[in-house]
């Protein structure tokens, strides 16, 4: 999802707050929209909200393929089955 797929969301903190959050992320390298994000996230789930639950867990996952096929140059098949670059009828 990039930049034009998404939607402004804004709120008031008190100054204290704005600090707070501000150093959290910055010490989590995260942007403050990313570190709200995560936050607001990880309380839905927490509170047993599925939908927030699987919204994670498909970017998670699309991720992680991403980096495996960097990293490792394995390609994601049919049925979340692998396979190596380059060895097109080879399972990893």
């Amino acid at each position: 999802m990039g930049k034009d797929d998404m939607v402004t969301v804004s709120f008031r903190v008190k100054p204290e707050e704005q600090r707070l959050i501000e150093r959290h992320a910055k010490k989590e390298g995260v942007t403050i929209s990313s570190y709200v994000r995560g936050a607001v996230l990880f309380d839905l789930i927490m509170s047993g909200d599925w939908d927030a639950f699987k919204h994670v867990a498909s970017g998670v996952r699309a991720k992680v393929l991403r980096r495996m096929n960097q990293r490792f140059g394995v390609e994601t098949g049919e049925k979340g089955t692998t396979k190596e670059k380059g060895n097109p009828g080879e399972q990893a």
